[in-house]
């Protein structure tokens, strides 16, 4: 009696000390969470306010020429390429921050009245001060909220944590303007059609600007949800590549508004990279590889 009552003992005091390691390894973890996410708010808010002075700034008109630092050369080749694809000029501007007293950055605003995007050349301050390249991107807005750009540069860690639903973004380091508009056109297309939007067609500067204030206003948001330390060595993995693409709610949207077709399963949430994505897009324009079976026979 006594060494059964023994064996229950050491059973219960067994199952003691396992609980007390497991709830002790759930809070470890849960605090170590707690830890991370709030030095994630941390450098979250602080990459924020660095941003804020440029989310609602003021665009001078300016001659390029009178511009330190841009090459005004390069400028020009830049732009006689837009205007072989169709692209005007509209505004030659900087921006005029309300905490300082210089003018920053530089851009030329086009738009291509046919396709109905709008085109940028750009320099930002440091390519100035430095003398370095100049760099440029499209962008086209679509019905219900949608919108995609394109840039001849490659992503960075900060575009990784600003993503958005329904912002779709191809960077592709050392783009032509060219090759730029033909994918730009080319994801715009599908788009348009899979999700059933149209192109919205104003062009006008006050609207691009409001829609450009719009944008930083919802990236700033996202950034400040991102749980930045959690997802670092994914963005690292993006801004490792020359060419990325951000596809936001599109591969899933689209393969819910499709029947009769037979896709392989799509998940509902993305890993952010570009495969998962890439592989999903290929799903929603699928290409045959071989004739039909009725070609085949004949």
């Amino acid at each position: 009696m006594g060494s059964s009552s023994s064996h229950w003992v050491d059973w219960i005091i067994f199952l003691g000390v396992l609980l007390f390691i497991v709830a002790g390894h759930y809070l470890s973890k849960n605090h170590k969470k707690a830890l991370r996410r709030r030095k994630s708010q941390e450098i979250a808010e602080r990459a924020a306010k660095a941003g804020d002075p440029f989310r609602n700034p003021g665009r001078v008109a300016v001659d390029p020429n009178t511009v330190e630092g841009l090459d005004v050369e390069k400028l020009s080749r830049i732009t006689e390429e837009f205007e072989r694809l169709g692209f005007v000029r509209a505004l030659d501007y900087r921006l005029k921050l309300a905490d300082r007293s210089t003018l920053q950055s530089f851009g030329r605003a086009m738009v291509h009245p046919t396709l109905f995007c709008s085109g940028e050349i750009m320099a930002t301050r440091k390519q100035l001060e430095a003398k370095g390249s100049l760099l440029f991107g499209l962008t086209s807005h679509l019905g219900k909220g949608w919108r995609i750009g394109s840039i001849n540069r490659p992503a960075s860690k900060v575009d990784y944590f600003q993503r958005l639903p329904k912002s779709i973004r191809l960077m592709r380091r050392g783009a032509t303007p060219e090759r730029l508009l033909r994918r730009h056109i080319e994801v715009r297309d599908s788009v348009t059609a899979d999700l059933g939007l149209q192109v919205l067609t104003d062009l006008s500067l006050e609207t691009r600007f409001k829609r450009s204030q719009e944008l930083l206003a919802e990236r700033r948001e996202a950034l400040l949800k991102c749980d930045i330390l959690a997802e670092m060595a994914d963005a690292k993995n993006v801004a490792e590549q020359d060419e990325w693409e951000w596809l936001g709610d599109y591969p899933q949207d689209g393969v819910r508004g499709l029947e009769g077709k037979k896709l392989l399963v799509v998940p509902e949430a993305f890993p952010a990279y570009e495969v998962p994505q890439k592989d999903a897009m290929e799903q929603l324009n699928p290409k045959e590889t071989y004739p039909p079976k009725k070609e085949v026979e004949e």
